[in-house]
């Protein structure tokens, strides 16, 4: 948690949204080494999250949409921290055809909102912990921090929606 904190703190240095998405993504990566790792920003208009990053996963969905009053997304958004689910071939909850579409087998979840001032701002979702293993409550907490940092970046740099600068900053990220 050490590191996840003094690393957030150079979230504020950075540019933009999609900057701010890179480094969650670069983060977690790090410190919560998994299967896939997903950054979602909120499109309020439409009441649905798109996703403007990702790292893992044998399918691309960037530009993806899902509705944020369902499922997991629902779930952590109304807690306002992480939800973890430790065994997800077990949990109803984590019963999505996205994980098909993503091409992973989710064995366990942990879903954490980026909620600023009220507002649903995005959401950070990281699938199944490389080398095996389950998420647990430090997992949850940590992924908790990471979104309160999160949502306060996204607070003051707002929140970037459109599809070419995503296509193109994600493509940069890449190389």
């Amino acid at each position: 948690m050490k590191e996840l904190e003094g690393a957030s703190t150079d979230l504020h240095f950075l540019s933009d949204a999609l900057e701010g998405a890179d480094f969650v993504v670069s983060i977690l990566a790090e410190q919560l080494p998994s299967e896939l790792i997903l950054v979602w920003l909120h499109d309020p208009e439409k009441r649905e999250l798109v996703l403007v990053r990702q790292k893992g996963g044998k399918h691309d969905r960037l530009l993806a949409r899902m509705p944020d009053r369902t499922g997991l997304a629902q779930a952590a958004i109304a807690s306002k921290k992480a939800l973890v689910i430790s065994d997800a071939q077990r949990d109803p909850r984590a019963v999505d055809a996205r994980w098909k579409a993503f091409g992973v087998d989710p064995k366990s979840i942990a879903v954490a909102p980026a909620i600023g001032g009220g507002k649903t701002l995005g959401l950070i979702e990281i699938v199944n912990p490389t080398g095996g293993g389950r998420y647990g409550m430090v997992e949850g907490n940590a992924l908790t921090y990471v979104g309160k940092e999160l949502a306060e970046f996204l607070g003051i740099q707002g929140v970037v929606l459109d599809p070419e600068r995503i296509r193109a900053t994600a493509n940069k990220a890449a190389r």
